[in-house]
C-alpha cells in the first residue's frame, strides 16, 4: 500500500528532529563515573601543568639575571667602583632582585654587599647550606622560603655563581609575585593549588595547608614526589578528614632541582556538574524514545517488509548468490524502485564477479609460474610465529626438503623448518627483524665435498591501496652466492699474495740501491744516474703496492687511525724540501705558503695521523708534478680557517675536464688518455684518510689553466 504524501512528511521531520536529540541523549548517558573522573583529572592536570610552566619562566628570568651579572662582574676592563655602580643600577631596574653580593670563598666574607632599600635580610640555614653546596660544586641554586621570623609564605631565588678564583656571586631574588600567582589560583569551590618541594613540604600557603607543614604522608604528595620526571592526576581520599578527593601534580625542573605544583578539589564538587548533565540525558533518551516509538508502530507494518525482503537479498549476495526474486515487484512507491534497482545491481554483480574470477584465476597462474621460475628461493609469512603463505622450491629444498608444499602452507614457520637448521634459522630471522643485521650467509652444503653458501635477507610485504599501504607479512629471500664468495676468497688471497711477494723484493731493492748511493764515490755519472731510476721506479712500484695494500684494508673495514699532535707547516715545508729536487730536474718551480704568514708551531699543530697525512701531501704534490709541464709551477698552501687548516696544492698544469672531476676520487679514477702510471687509487686512498680524520677533501680545475687539489683538516678531531 502506498504511503500518503502527509504520512511520510510527518515521519522524515519527526525522524531528522528526534535523531540528534537521541543521539545526544544516548552519549551523555553513556558517560560513567571514570570517564568524568578521567576528564576532570585532565583539566586539573593541564592546570597544574600551566603553573609549573610559570613558575619554570619565572626562574629562567632569574637566571638570567644571574647569568647577566655574572658577565658583567667578570669582565677585565672594569675596576671595583665601575662594578659595584654595575650593580646598584640593574637592581634600580629590577625591583624583585633583594640583594646582590660577592663573597670570598672559604672565609664567606662579602666584598661587595647591596640590598634593596628598606630590605635587610639575615642570613639563615638555607642560605647557609646552600653556600656549603656552592663551595663544594662551583655553583648553586635554591628556590627556598624566608625564615617564619621574617615574612611567612615568603619564596625567594638564590643563585651562587663563580666569578673567579676565590670569588662568588651571590644573588637573591623576590617569589613573591609567584606565590601570589599560586596561592590565588581557585576553580569551583573547593579547588584549590599549592607548591611543595624535595621533602614534601608546602611553599605557598593554600586553605588547607600552613606555610612549612610536611605532606610525605598525604596520598596525593607522596605519589607526587615518585613521579619526578612526568605529570599525574589521582583519585584518593584525604586521611585527615577522610572526604574523597580529586588531584593533580606537575613536576617543575629547576636546574635537575625538582618541585611539584599540586591542585585539590572535593570529588563532589567536581562531578557535579556532570552528574547534573546526566540526569537530564535521561530525560531526553526517554521523551525521545517515547515519540519514536508511537511513530514506528503506525510505520512498521507497511514499512517493514519490503525493507526486510531486501535485508534477506543483501544476505544472499553477501554468500555469493546472485539470483533474488521480490514477491511484488510492480509495486509503484519509493521501496517498489528500490525492489527493481536492487535487481539490476545484482544481475550487474553476477557478471562482473564472473569476468573477475577469470582474471584471477589467469592471474593466479601467472603468479604461480613467475614464482616457480625463480632462481632465488622466498618464503612468505605472517611472522617467525604465524603460518607460512608462500614458498617456492628453492627455499623448500633448502629450509624443508623433507616436506611438500601443501604440507608447508599454513603452518607456522618454526614447525616446518628442517630439526638441524630450525635454530639457527630461527634466530638469523629474528636478528633480521630486529634490525641487528641486513643479511647473513649460512652454510648449506649437502656433503663435505660441495659447497653451497646461501644469503638470507628479509623484507616487508606491503598491498598499496589508495588510503595507505597493507602490511601482508614478511617475505625471506635466499640467494645462492657460493661463486660470489668463492671469487672474492679468491681475490682477497690474491691480492694479499701479490702485494706480499711483491713488497718483500722491493724492500730489498730500495735497501740495496740506498748502500750502492751511499758508496757511489767511485762509481760513474751514468752508474749513479742509474741507481736513482732504480730508485725512483722502485719507490713507485713500493707505492703501487701499498695503495693495494690500503684499498684492500678499506674494503675490508681494517683502515686505522693514530691520532697525535702535529706542526702541519714543518711536516709541509720537509716535503716540499724532499721533492724540490725532483721538481728542479724536472725545471719546475715548488713553493710553500702560509696564509697568514706565522711561522710558530701552535699555529698550524693539528690532531692527526701524522705519516697518513704525509702521504697525502706526497701524493697530491707528486700528482701535481706528473701533469705539470717544464717551466711551470706548484704552489702548496697552509691557510688557518678557524676550527680547520686547509691545505691547498695548486699547478699550472693542463688542468681537468669539468666532467672527470667526480671520477678522481673514486677506485681506480683515472682520465682516459692521460694515465702517465699508477693504480688510480691514490686519490682514493687520500679521500679515506682526509675523512677519516673528519675533513673533507676537493678539487677545482679549468682546462689549460692547471688544478688545485685542497682538503681540510679540524685542529681537533671530534671522535678523538
Amino acid at each position: 500500500m502506498k504511503l500518503g504524501i502527509w504520512a511520510k512528511f510527518l515521519l522524515l521531520l519527526v525522524s531528522v528532529s528526534a535523531l540528534p536529540l537521541a543521539f545526544l541523549g544516548w552519549q551523555l548517558l553513556k558517560i560513567n563515573k571514570s570517564e568524568i573522573a578521567s576528564a576532570t583529572l585532565e583539566l586539573q592536570t593541564k592546570l597544574a601543568a600551566g603553573l609549573a610552566a610559570r613558575v619554570e619562566s619565572a626562574f629562567e628570568n632569574s637566571q638570567k639575571n644571574a647569568s647577566f651579572l655574572e658577565a658583567s662582574l667578570t669582565r677585565k676592563d672594569l675596576d671595583f667602583s665601575q662594578k659595584r655602580a654595575i650593580i646598584e643600577t640593574y637592581m634600580e631596574t629590577h625591583p624583585l632582585i633583594l640583594e646582590v653580593s660577592i663573597i670570598e670563598k672559604g672565609s664567606g666574607q662579602r666584598v661587595i654587599q647591596a640590598f634593596k632599600e628598606g630590605v635587610r635580610l639575615k642570613e639563615g640555614p638555607a642560605e647557609r647550606r646552600l653556600w656549603q653546596e656552592a663551595e663544594k660544586n662551583g655553583a648553586a641554586f635554591s628556590l627556598t622560603p624566608t625564615e617564619p621570623s621574617q615574612q611567612e609564605g615568603w619564596l625567594q631565588f638564590l643563585f651562587y655563581r663563580p666569578l673567579r678564583s676565590g670569588l662568588f656571586l651571590f644573588l637573591r631574588e623576590d617569589a613573591e609575585r609567584l606565590v601570589d600567582a599560586i596561592h590565588t589560583e581557585r576553580f569551583g569551590g573547593t579547588g584549590y593549588a599549592y607548591l611543595i618541594d624535595q621533602e614534601g613540604a608546602v611553599l605557598t600557603p593554600a586553605p588547607r595547608y600552613q606555610w612549612g607543614t610536611v605532606l610525605k604522608n598525604h596520598p596525593l604528595v607522596s605519589t607526587a614526589l615518585k613521579s619526578a620526571a612526568s605529570s599525574g592526576s589521582l583519585h584518593f581520599t584525604d586521611p585527615s578528614s577522610a572526604k574523597e578527593l580529586v588531584g593533580s601534580w606537575s613536576p617543575v625542573d629547576l636546574a635537575d632541582r625538582f618541585y611539584w605544583i599540586l591542585v585539590e578539589q572535593l570529588s563532589s564538587e567536581a562531578y557535579a556538574a556532570q552528574e547534573k548533565l546526566k540526569r537530564r540525558a535521561i530525560m531526553i533518551l526517554v521523551l525521545v524514545i517515547a515519540v519514536t516509538s508511537l511513530m514506528a508502530y503506525f510505520s512498521a507494518q507497511k514499512a517493514s517488509w519490503p525493507i526486510l525482503e531486501l535485508t534477506g537479498a543483501a544476505e544472499s549476495i553477501a554468500r555469493g548468490n546472485f539470483e533474488i526474486s521480490f514477491q511484488n515487484q510492480n509495486r509503484q512507491d519509493e521501496l517498489g524502485h528500490l525492489q527493481r534497482t536492487f535487481a539490476q545491481m545484482a544481475s550487474k554483480l553476477k557478471q562482473y564477479a564472473e569476468i573477475q574470477l577469470d582474471r584471477l584465476l589467469a592471474e593466479k597462474t601467472k603468479m604461480e609460474a613467475t614464482v616457480a621460475s625463480m632462481q632465488e628461493g622466498i618464503v612468505l609469512f605472517k611472522n617467525p610465529e604465524g603460518e607460512v603463505l608462500l614458498i617456492n622450491g628453492p627455499a623448500r629444498r633448502i629450509l624443508a626438503s623433507h616436506l611438500e608444499e601443501s604440507d608447508i602452507l599454513g603452518k607456522p614457520l618454526k614447525d616446518v623448518l628442517e630439526p638441524g637448521r630450525r635454530d639457527e634459522i630461527l634466530r638469523i630471522v629474528q636478528d633480521l627483524d630486529e634490525g641487528k643485521i641486513k643479511r647473513c650467509d649460512i652454510d648449506t652444503s649437502a656433503t663435505p665435498n660441495t659447497k653451497q653458501i646461501v644469503e638470507i635477507k628479509l623484507q616487508g610485504v606491503e598491498a598499496r591501496k589508495q588510503d595507505g599501504a597493507l602490511a601482508i607479512g614478511q617475505l625471506l629471500i635466499l640467494r645462492d652466492v657460493t661463486l660470489e664468495r668463492q671469487i672474492q676468497s679468491m681475490k682477497d688471497d690474491f691480492v694479499q699474495m701479490v702485494t706480499h711477494d711483491l713488497k718483500n723484493p722491493l724492500n730489498s731493492i730500495t735497501g740495496f740501491v740506498e748502500v750502492l748511493g751511499m758508496n757511489g764515490q767511485n762509481l760513474a755519472e751514468t752508474q749513479k744516474k742509474a741507481i736513482r731510476q732504480i730508485s725512483q721506479a722502485a719507490g713507485r712500484l713500493l707505492n703501487m703496492v701499498n695503495n693495494i695494500l690500503d684499498s684492500f684494508r678499506i674494503e675490508h673495514g681494517a683502515f686505522k687511525i693514530n691520532p697525535a699532535a702535529m706542526d702541519l707547516r714543518q711536516t709541509a715545508a720537509e716535503i716540499v724540501e724532499m721533492l724540490s729536487g725532483r721538481a728542479a730536474s724536472l725545471f719546475i718551480g715548488l713553493e710553500l705558503n702560509l696564509e697568514p704568514d706565522d711561522s710558530s708551531a701552535e699555529k698550524w699543530r693539528v690532531l692527526c695521523d701524522g705519516s697518513l697525512i704525509e702521504r697525502v701531501l706526497i701524493n697530491l704534490i707528486g700528482n701535481a708534478l706528473k701533469y705539470t709541464s717544464a717551466q711551470g709551477r706548484i704552489t702548496v698552501t697552509l691557510r688557518d680557517a678557524g676550527q680547520d687548516i686547509v691545505v691547498c696544492v695548486a699547478d699550472t698544469g693542463e688542468g681537468i675536464p669539468k666532467d672527470d672531476l667526480d671520477k678522481l676520487f673514486k677506485k681506480y679514477g683515472q682520465i682516459q688518455g692521460r694515465s702517465k702510471g699508477g693504480t688510480g687509487l691514490g686519490l682514493m686512498i687520500c679521500k679515506t684518510i682526509v675523512e677519516a680524520h673528519n675533513g673533507k677533501i676537493w678539487v677545482t680545475s679549468e682546462l689549460g689553466r692547471g688544478s688545485a687539489f685542497a682538503f681540510s683538516l679540524p685542529k681537533k678531531i671530534k671522535d678523538a
